[in-house]
């Protein structure tokens, strides 16, 4: 007897029909929505892996991510989330020089899930544009998306210009995106640089949890 794939599975192998009934079915089962968050997150964590064996291209990464924002999209009511409710702020956005947003939506998603305040500041963001934002909303953590390699040179102006304006300590650096590999890139003044969507959602969700252990021992 053949086995039933798992959502998961679905997704790591880009069977798009597929995978967008089986998620149906899970709700339609009253499966928990936090399970198929995780099914979701973990599908995408296999096409990056693949993606950096060389075994799948930055298409198939986009659509990958296309198709979980759709099975997100499923699971939109936010009367059927089970959230931890993490007491933590994030800006971010994709630097100037890029529009590519599925990578970004993604993290938000991912964030906004476990109900950290994500403020997103879209596509093709400038270094003002972002140096403005975090001394406004004073976030946790500063995302940067890109997908682009001379996207790099933006991101090393922004670092710059982070530290210069003095908001370094109290606001992290993470970036993200399909060429963001850290096993060939390193940016000085970035906490974490991350292809992995999963492990850039978990890494954002420790730091924050962290923080907020600390302020409710205030």
């Amino acid at each position: 007897m053949k086995q039933e794939k798992s959502l998961s599975e679905l997704i790591s192998g880009l069977f798009l029909d597929e995978a967008t009934e089986k998620a149906k079915q899970m709700l339609s089962d009253h499966c928990p929505v936090q399970d198929i968050y995780q099914e979701v997150m973990d599908g995408l964590a296999i096409v990056g892996e693949k993606y950096n064996d060389g075994k799948c291209f930055i298409a198939d990464l986009i659509v990958a991510g296309t198709l979980a924002q759709d099975i997100f999209a499923l699971i939109k009511d936010e009367r059927l989330y089970e959230r931890k409710h993490i007491d933590g702020k994030m800006v971010i956005g994709t630097i100037s020089g890029d529009i590519h947003d599925i990578g970004k939506d993604l993290i938000c998603t991912g964030l906004r899930f476990s109900g950290v305040d994500v403020i997103d500041l879209g596509v093709d963001v400038s270094v003002e544009r972002f140096v403005e934002a975090v001394q406004e909303y004073r976030p946790d953590l500063l995302g940067i998306s890109t997908v682009i390699d001379s996207s790099f040179a933006h991101i090393k102006k922004l670092v710059a210009a982070f530290q210069q304006a003095g908001l370094a300590g109290d606001t992290e650096i993470v970036v993200g995106g399909s060429i963001a590999d850290p096993r060939y890139i390193h940016l000085d003044g970035v906490s974490c640089l991350t292809n992995n969507y999963k492990d850039g959602v978990n890494y954002c969700l420790k730091v924050l949890e962290k923080k907020s252990a600390g302020r409710d021992r205030k």
